[in-house]
């Protein structure tokens, strides 16, 4: 399965491995409804594994960030050469933060 979800202390722990595209945009939005829970106040999305991401991904990630965790302590993880890191650099977004400032 390319997602997995576990609770460690008072924070859980969303795995999504594979990749985070308009392929499997739908299933990984059904994983994330079920297992985000209105009493999880921390959540951690851990995006290391993810091999490739589109702008589907993109989406849901801002969509988790603004609507699904609202009023929760949310933070998105993942590798310096991962596909999340390769589209923030291409973007210049970083979605734990504000926009970044545009080189040059």
């Amino acid at each position: 399965m390319a997602f997995s979800a576990e609770k460690k202390a008072d924070f859980l722990v969303i795995e999504i491995t594979e990749e985070l595209t308009v392929f499997n945009i739908t299933e990984c939005y059904e994983f994330l409804m079920a297992n985000i829970k209105d009493d999880d106040k921390k959540v951690i999305v851990d995006l290391s594994n993810v091999s490739e991401m589109d702008s589907s991904g993109f989406q849901l990630l801002i969509w988790l960030k603004r609507k699904h965790c609202k009023g929760k302590e949310l933070t998105i993880t993942a590798n310096e050469d991962s596909a999340l890191e390769e589209f923030n650099q291409r973007y210049q977004f970083d979605l734990n933060g504000d926009q970044r400032q545009a080189a040059g």
